[in-house]
Order: C-alpha cells, then sequence, then structure tokens
C-alpha cells in the first residue's frame, strides 16, 4: 500500500475552500479560493505521486511487477484506466456529453486542443451531500408540458406542442421530434433567446419563491449564474434529479447532463473530453453535441443506483465498461469492521472519519494505492464515530496471478 498526494482544479464552478469538501480534503480553507475537483489517478493534467517523493504513480507502475496483474496490463497497459476524482459543486457545470469511443479517436484526430484525448469518458458519481443534476431527456409528455406552459419557449418551438403529442409512444418519432427541437433552439438568434429568457425569469419572479416548482427554481438559480445562456433552457428537457448521501447516478456516452450543486465522488474512464453547449464559458461544440445525443426518453431507467443499507456498497457499470468499479465503504458503531475483496490494482480515498485498511491507520484525505497484490481488504474504525471510505478499481474480473 503507498499513500498518495494528488492535486486539485480551481475551476470557477467549484466551492470556496470555506465551504469544499475538496478543500476539506487537501487540507486548505482559502474562503477566497475555488476547489472544484481532487483528482486521483495518472492522469497526464494532474498526476498522482507517491507521498513525500517526486515519484510519479505511473512510475511506480511500470516498474513494480506486482502493481498490476496480467490481465489489467494485457487490457490497459501498466497504467490507471480511470480517474477517481471528489467534486465540490457550488454553480452549474456545463449542459455536456461525452462521446463514445470511436467518435473520442475522430475528435481527437481533427481538433485535439479541444478534445485532448482519443478515449471515451463513461464516469459514474455517488453524492457525499444533497446533490443536484439534469440527467438524460425526460419523458416526452413532460417536455410538452412544459413548452405549452412557457410563452417564450414555445414562441421559439411554435410546431413543437402538436408534432410531439403526435409522437407520443413512438421511440423513433419521439428521438427526430425532439432532435429537432434541440437544433431549432440552440440555433436560434442569440438575440430572441436572451429576450425569452428574460420574459420568462420576469414572469417567475412575479411569483413567490415557495410558488416555484423544482424546475422553475433552478431555472432561475442558473440563469443568475449564466444570464442570457440557452442552457438555461435545458431545466425544462432534462430530468431533474436531486440525489441523497450515498444514491448515484452512471452516465454513458452520448446522454447529456450537467451537475448543479452538491458534493460527491466521482470515478470515469481517463480522459477529459467533453463536448458542451451551454453554461460554460468554455469551448461549445454545438453541431457535434446535436448530432451524437440519444435523445431517449427513457435513458433514466438502469442508471440510478440506491444504496442497500450494507457496509460495503458496490457501484458498479455496464459490463461494457470494464474501466473501473466503485466500493464505498461506510463503519459506525453498527458496524465498526469491514472486509471485501478487490479485482484488480485500486485507489482509496478516506472522505469522512478515520480508520485502519489492512492495519495501516488513515484519516480524512488520506489517499491510498493498493497493488494487485493485495486482493483482500479489511477496514477497522477508528477512533472517531464513522468513517467513509471509497475505493475505485476496473471491472474486471481477477485471475490467478500469472494467466491471462
Amino acid at each position: 500500500m503507498q499513500l498518495l498526494t494528488c492535486g486539485y482544479q480551481g475551476y470557477a464552478w467549484g466551492k470556496t475552500g470555506d465551504s469544499s469538501r475538496v478543500a476539506a480534503l487537501v487540507g486548505e480553507r482559502d474562503a477566497n479560493r475555488r476547489y472544484a475537483e481532487l483528482w486521483m489517478g495518472t492522469h497526464p493534467s494532474k498526476p498522482s505521486f507517491l507521498r513525500g517523493t517526486e515519484t510519479p504513480l505511473k512510475v511506480l507502475l511500470e516498474a513494480d511487477a506486482s502493481a498490476l496483474d496480467d490481465k489489467h496490463v494485457a487490457q490497459f497497459g501498466k497504467d490507471i484506466p480511470f480517474l477517481l476524482k471528489v467534486l465540490s459543486i457550488d454553480k452549474a457545470l456545463s449542459i455536456q456529453a461525452h462521446p463514445a469511443k470511436d467518435h473520442a479517436r475522430k475528435l481527437h484526430a481533427a481538433d485535439p486542443k479541444n478534445y485532448p484525448d482519443p478515449n471515451h469518458k463513461p464516469e459514474l458519481v455517488v453524492a457525499l451531500t444533497q446533490f443536484e443534476a439534469l440527467c438524460c431527456f425526460r419523458p416526452i409528455a413532460e417536455i410538452i408540458a412544459f413548452v405549452d406552459a412557457i410563452a417564450p419557449l414555445k414562441a421559439l418551438l411554435p410546431d413543437f406542442v402538436d408534432v410531439a403529442r403526435a409522437a407520443i409512444g413512438n421511440g423513433d418519432k419521439e428521438k427526430s421530434v425532439l432532435k429537432a427541437a434541440m437544433s431549432r433552439l440552440y440555433r436560434a438568434a442569440p438575440d430572441t433567446v436572451a429576450a425569452g429568457l428574460t420574459e420568462h425569469l420576469t414572469a417567475l419572479s412575479a411569483m413567490a419563491p415557495t410558488e416555484r416548482s423544482d424546475a422553475q427554481r433552478v431555472f432561475v438559480r442558473t440563469h443568475e449564474q449564466f444570464p442570457g445562456d440557452i442552457g438555461c433552457w435545458m431545466v425544462y428537457f432534462l430530468n431533474l434529479l436531486h440525489l441523497q448521501p450515498g444514491e448515484g447516478l452512471f452516465m454513458a456516452p452520448n446522454e447529456p447532463h450537467a451537475y448543479l450543486s452538491g458534493d460527491c465522488v466521482e470515478v470515469m474512464a481517463t480522459s477529459d473530453n467533453v463536448v458542451r453547449a451551454g453554461l460554460t464559458p468554455k469551448f461549445k461544440d454545438v453541431d457535434t453535441l446535436l448530432e451524437m445525443m440519444t435523445y431517449r426518453t427513457d435513458s433514466l431507467s438502469g442508471v440510478r443506483f440506491h444504496p442497500n443499507g450494507q457496509p460495503v456498497q458496490v457501484y458498479g457499470p455496464p459490463a461494457w465498461c470494464t474501466e473501473f468499479v466503485l466500493h464505498a465503504v461506510c463503519l459506525g458503531q453498527a458496524n465498526p469492521r469491514a472486509a471485501f475483496s478487490l479485482p484488480s490494482a485500486s485507489i482509496g480515498i478516506v472522505v469522512e472519519g478515520s480508520c485502519t485498511v489492512n492495519g495501516k491507520q488513515l484519516t480524512a484525505g488520506d489517499i491510498v494505492f493498493l497493488p494487485a497484490s493485495v486482493e483482500n481488504v479489511g477496514l477497522e474504525l477508528g477512533g472517531e464515530a464513522t468513517a467513509s471510505v471509497y475505493f475505485a478499481t476496473t471491472n474486471l474480473p481477477r485471475e490467478p496471478a500469472g494467466k491471462l
């Protein structure tokens, strides 16, 4: 087991140090600085190092034959195929989706500046606090109701309500109608979009805050963060989710989403490819996003995880996503110990409390690399009432040493 030193990203959407879980984990509390993402892995933008040294984790992986098993090396090389993060979100992230593998290769070849690697980026988040997100398109009937009730949005999509009603129940037609609507909305004149957003905000401002629906409340807050941004309309097209601590969400390629607020643990395939089209000052690629989205209105089914109350909770993506699986261990007075096995090398972080991991005392903020030679993991509660530890590893079955 190796202790790691890991860096963080100070993106503008992150929380300030006096309220950020990321800041607490890295041991800083600067109220004038944003702490958005703690990165744990070998991604070249923010690689992890062996604690107390200048040795990157990747150097250890390449030099130590016991760090990774044969099956891992055969599929992923001598590298970590996932990136583990902790996020602290103060304002909305961009309306975005991530490309599938083949698409990622093409985007990287054509535009390496904005798509810096050829890999896909499926991702999974688990809430540490109350967590808000927009995710996947709503059922078409909900979208119709919103557009029909919001005059400036209906003016931007004048034929949507009738055409969409005629498509209800036919999956392919629903997708076609939504794709046409998104194309029309995102290609509308900016002045027209801004005027419509202002008109809707004025109408909502006349309502008492307690009278607003969840979607209306999020619209007002999002517009305050990104005034005049077309992405604000997406609160009426995408599902608005409120995750409680321990609940998780898996995002497959080509599914639109935007995380809005809260703290979470996130694990993803090692990539930084993001196709954006709103709620951001960063590079937007509207044409690519409009073309790649699934436009499914049933995608939310099967992508949400609910904890089962056990000390060890496994958040597993579909089998095709071989890069990662996440184990969450929650210890307390009723369950002060836990034991489980890992399929491969792992990175773990203590996000709350203190405990021992295979006899080594760890406290909140400690990050460890467990090589493939460490198959069985045992945890025991330390001096505090509770402890929470998250381990990311590959989604591969463990094979006997020396066999592929």
